[in-house]
């Protein structure tokens, strides 16, 4: 199955009807094809595979595995 970062905000985290409803919209489009992490979110990290939002992130694979919301 396909996968999809949507790396922005704006969406029903806003409580704006625009924002609820553009989010509605899109889990609609992807239903049943692609995944979805996001929106408003960092993502996944994966040092193995290289899989980062941000370039310079280290590739040193590690013990820990962590699971994170900060509402920042």
């Amino acid at each position: 199955m396909k996968v999809a970062h949507i790396y922005t905000a704006g969406f029903s985290e806003t409580g704006l009807p625009r924002g609820i409803e553009l989010e509605k919209k899109l889990k609609e489009m992807a239903a049943g094809r692609i995944r979805i992490i996001g929106p408003n979110c960092f993502g996944v990290y994966c040092p193995a595979s290289g899989l980062a939002i941000i370039p310079e992130s280290l590739e040193e694979e590690g013990g820990v595995g962590v699971v994170a919301q900060s509402a920042a």
